[in-house]
Formats: C-alpha cells, sequence, structure tokens
C-alpha cells in the first residue's frame, strides 16, 4: 500500500505520510535509529523499515512507538494480519494514541474487517474531534458499504478540519461523481486539481443523466 500524498525530496526532509499527526522518525528516541527510519521511509524501504522496528517490539512489547512504527511498515507491505498484530495492543495501551486507531482501522479495513474498522473509527472520532485523518478514514468505510450520505458527511468534515488534506477531496469528489450535484462534484475537483493533480486524474466522471 503505497500512500499518495508523502513528500519525498528536501536536505531536511522528514518523511511524513498523510495517515500520521506525527512523522515516525520523530517518535524515535534514539537519534541514529530516527535516522534510519527516515531514511528507510525515503526510499520506501518497507521490508527494512518493519527489520528494523520488529527487534524492539521484541525486546519491548510495551514500547509503542516502536509498534506503532512495525504496524505502518507491515500496512505499507499490505501485510495486514501483522500490521493488525502490532497495532491492536497499542491502541489498548494508549487509547489516546490516534495515530494507533488510525493505522489500525486501515488494516482492518484493508483485510476486509470493515464493521471492526469502522467501530475503531467511531470510537477515534468521539475521542479526537478535530483528527481529520480519523473523518477521512470513516469516509472510506463509509463509501466501501454504500452509505454515500455518511461518506459524503465524513469526507466534508475532513476537508473542513484541513483544507489542504487532498485525499479528503479525493473521497468527497468520488462520492460526489456517484451521488451529484455535479455543480458541486465540478467544484471539489477544482480544489483537488489545485493540490494534487495526479489523484485528481484517478477521480472517475460521473455518470451521465439518464435521458426521459
Amino acid at each position: 500500500m503505497t500512500l499518495p500524498g508523502c513528500a519525498t525530496t528536501g536536505p531536511d526532509y522528514i518523511p511524513a505520510s498523510p495517515l500520521l499527526d506525527v512523522p515516525l522518525s520523530v517518535r524515535v528516541r534514539d537519534s541514529d535509529a530516527a535516522k534510519r527510519v527516515a531514511q528507510f521511509e525515503i526510499k520506501r524501504d518497507w521490508a527494512a523499515l518493519g527489520a528494523l522496528a520488529a527487534p524492539y517490539v521484541a525486546r519491548d512489547p510495551g514500547d509503542g512507538d516502536w509498534r506503532l512504527v512495525l504496524g505502518y511498515a507491515r500496512l505499507q507491505q499490505n501485510n495486514y494480519a501483522e500490521a493488525v498484530a502490532a497495532l491492536a495492543p497499542l491502541v489498548e495501551l494508549r487509547p489516546e494514541e490516534v495515530d494507533a486507531q488510525n493505522l489500525l482501522a486501515e488494516a482492518l479495513r484493508l483485510s476486509g474487517q470493515s464493521d471492526r474498522a469502522r467501530l475503531v473509527l467511531e470510537r477515534a472520532a468521539f475521542m479526537h474531534p478535530n483528527s481529520h485523518v480519523t473523518r477521512f478514514l470513516l469516509g472510506e468505510v463509509y463509501r466501501e458499504n454504500n452509505l454515500l450520505e455518511r461518506a459524503r458527511t465524513a469526507y466534508s468534515e475532513a476537508v473542513r478540519l484541513d483544507s489542504s488534506f487532498s485525499l479528503g477531496w479525493f473521497g468527497l469528489a468520488k462520492v460526489l461523481a456517484r451521488t451529484g450535484p455535479r455543480e458541486e462534484y465540478d467544484l471539489v475537483l477544482q480544489r483537488l486539481r489545485a493540490l494534487d493533480p495526479e489523484l485528481a486524474g484517478a477521480v472517475a466522471e460521473p455518470a451521465a443523466p439518464a435521458r426521459r
């Protein structure tokens, strides 16, 4: 799973996923290990990132920061079962940790456990009402379950909380392509093109209304 919206350049670059409030390398207290985390993110070497994190988690299962690094690496490798195994205990250890809740929910959703993902996200939305990422992920769950009005509301809330969040505009455009109105779809797509032209190109055109 390679996420769109991840910057990958800059001399003092700290890799930042659009699904994380706090970059992975910032979480790691050891400066040398933090540099390696950042390097693996830049290279998108998720296997190496997981291999780096796994011994830390084995030595100290209560180390939530390394658990999150490991869960993120496994999620990026599409290894959803291991991502869930890494992240679920962290959500129990740190119920206030929004990144852990969001990543756990995404791993559950992508592994076909949509109902569990929705429960995690609805709890996270209650605990963290200002998390645009949580609202976006709720939109994804609702859209996949054809709850389009709920999805539209969730995506709209995501971009209200962060108007530069291109994934939120992308989700909203996908819903509006199915539900309309066309005028709102056009405005949302225009905003998305300004933020991320490549992502905007992945939005399907709305179906033409049936002729009478």
